[in-house]
C-alpha cells in the first residue's frame, strides 16, 4: 500500500468510485432506493444542492491555494510552501477531498441506488489512506507545532 501513496491522482479515484457506482446501480437494481419516498424530484435537487456546494468548496479552497502561492498538487506534499487554515480549511482540513466526496455522493444520490451510495462512502478511507495521511505526514515534516495546533483545532473531515 505504501507504494500507491500520493501516486494515484485523486480525480481518477473519484472516476473509479464512480465507475464502480454506476456498474452497482446498473446491475444490483434490487438496491434501487423506493420510489415512494426517493422521488426523481427529490433526487434532482438533491444531487444539484451537493454539486453547489461541491462548487463552493473547490472555488474557496483554490482561491486559498492561490493567494498563499502553495502548490495543490497531490503528487508532491513535501513541496508545500504555506499551511493554509483560514476560509473552509477553518471547518475542513480537506476541502478539496471533501468536495469529491460530495461528488460521488451526488452521483449515488442521483443513480438513485442505496448501494451507489454506500459505496460511495468508500472514497473516504481510500482518499485518506492514499492521500491524506501522507500529505499530513509531510505537512507535519515541513510546519510542526504550527501543524500540531492546527491538526487539533479542525477535523480531518467535517
Amino acid at each position: 500500500m505504501k507504494k500507491l501513496e500520493t501516486r494515484i491522482p485523486p480525480p481518477l479515484l473519484v472516476l473509479l468510485y464512480g465507475i464502480a457506482m454506476w456498474l452497482a446501480a446498473h446491475y444490483l437494481p434490487a438496491a434501487s432506493l423506493a420510489e415512494a419516498w426517493f422521488t426523481s424530484l427529490w433526487r434532482y435537487w438533491s444531487t444539484v444542492l451537493l454539486l453547489l456546494a461541491t462548487g463552493g468548496l473547490f472555488a474557496f479552497a483554490l482561491v486559498a491555494f492561490k493567494r498563499k502561492k502553495t502548490t495543490v498538487n497531490p503528487h508532491h506534499p513535501g513541496k508545500t510552501s504555506a499551511l493554509i487554515t483560514s476560509g473552509v480549511f477553518r471547518i475542513s482540513r480537506n476541502p478539496l477531498y471533501l468536495a469529491m466526496y460530495f461528488i460521488l455522493l451526488a452521483w449515488g444520490v442521483w443513480l438513485g441506488n442505496g448501494l451507489a451510495v454506500l459505496l460511495s462512502t468508500g472514497f473516504i478511507p481510500t482518499i485518506n489512506r492514499l492521500q491524506i495521511i501522507p500529505e499530513e505526514q509531510a505537512l507535519q515534516a515541513i510546519f510542526g507545532e504550527e501543524f500540531e495546533q492546527y491538526r487539533q483545532r479542525v477535523r480531518r473531515w467535517l
